[in-house]
């Protein structure tokens, strides 16, 4: 090990401890640094019969660093908890930064109908795929499918699911079908998941079952250090060629500090011959911070991927691209703007999402 890795010479001291990352487990970056620690390993014994995929998540993340002591945002090797395989890297003060990538928010039972209803609804709507949209794709004048355009259109346009809340036992079945990694079908309590015909009832289950139940809540509390006090929330279809929200200050009468909490879901799958990403261009949610005057500056900025002009690093737009069955999390106050870029007509499908915003106390 200690040539393989450069890290010199080593004594006979071996630590070791056990872990197990459930689905929704995670570990926030750090250096791992622990008194003389020169190397960190990990030995995987994953379900040797169930073959780990990306798209499962729980990889091994390693960051490069910035600067002394603060690793980059994004990282840049990736490694999967295979069966009976072995990771190890030196461990160096404010360098070795890592994490273990949250595994797929929902189960994959429940990401995969989330995923074959959306898909059925965009392709029956005859959206994406650059076909040009008819204006009223995926709703009806008469919301008789519970989609409901939202505007006005100078600062917004999008579909909200208007769809009646579930009933209280239903949710209490899909509680159950969530924490259920392995077989929704089960004759449990953890029943059958709603008809994948239907994205807005599937997702309006994991808005009420999920996001607004007190559990999450205490999730939210401890992974950000924040408390919630209270939440509105929606769920959103942003279609291909038509849907966008524009960046504008929060009303005077909003909380002062927010935390959203967004759970996306869409068809992020490259496919050969792809002239670029999908979702690389549009879709994304950037948010930046308001300014008297250059709004438009920053704006264009954060499309055009430039630095802001603002000397103030913490004026940077964010943007948050569009990724399948996964959660971001963003503190703001009322001097931050978001908006979500135009959703290209070039993409696979919609952009969906059940969109929350905490309110926070007063620092």
């Amino acid at each position: 090990m200690s040539d393989i890795t450069g890290c010199g010479p080593l004594n006979d001291k071996v630590d070791c401890a056990a872990n197990v990352y459930m689905a929704g487990c995670h570990l926030l970056p750090h250096d791992d640094v622990i008194g003389t620690r020169c190397i960190s390993y990990v030995i995987y014994l994953s379900d040797p019969d169930d073959e780990w995929t990306a798209a499962d998540g729980g990889a091994l993340e390693l960051y490069p660093s910035e600067s002394p002591g603060v690793p980059a945002l994004v990282p840049t090797a990736f490694a999967l908890p295979t069966y009976n395989s072995l990771a190890l890297f030196p461990v160096a003060p404010g360098i070795s930064f890592h994490s273990v990538q949250l595994q797929s928010f929902l189960t994959a039972q429940w990401a995969s109908a989330i995923d074959t209803a959306t898909r059925a609804a965009d392709s029956a709507d005859q959206l994406g795929h650059g076909k040009v949209p008819a204006y009223t794709a995926g709703y009806s004048t008469d919301d008789s499918n519970h989609w409901t355009p939202q505007g006005p259109l100078f600062l917004q346009r999008y579909l909200r699911y208007t769809g009646a809340a579930p009933a209280a036992s239903e949710v209490l079945k899909l509680q159950s079908s969530l924490t259920d990694a392995k077989d929704v079908n089960t004759t449990k309590a953890g029943a059958t998941p709603p008809t994948p015909s239907s994205p807005g009832r599937l997702l309006a289950h994991v808005q009420t079952a999920l996001v607004q139940s007190p559990a999450f809540v205490k999730w939210l509390s401890l992974a950000t250090g924040v408390s919630p006090t209270g939440s509105r929330s929606e769920v959103r279809r942003l279609r291909p060629g038509l849907d966008y929200t524009l960046a504008h200050q929060a009303a005077t009468s909003s909380p002062p500090i927010i935390l959203d909490a967004v759970l996306c879901f869409c068809d992020d799958v490259g496919q050969e011959g792809d002239d670029e990403a999908p979702w690389s261009a549009s879709g994304f949610e950037c948010y930046m911070r308001a300014v008297a005057d250059g709004v438009g500056d920053v704006a264009a900025a954060a499309f055009n991927g430039e630095d802001s002009t603002d000397e103030d690093d913490d004026a940077a737009p964010v943007q948050i691209g569009a990724q399948n069955n996964t959660l971001s999390l963003v503190v703001r106050d009322t001097s931050t703007m978001k908006f979500v870029k135009f959703v290209s007509c070039r993409e696979r499908g919609s952009r969906w999402d059940v969109n929350v915003e905490y309110t926070l106390p007063n620092p």
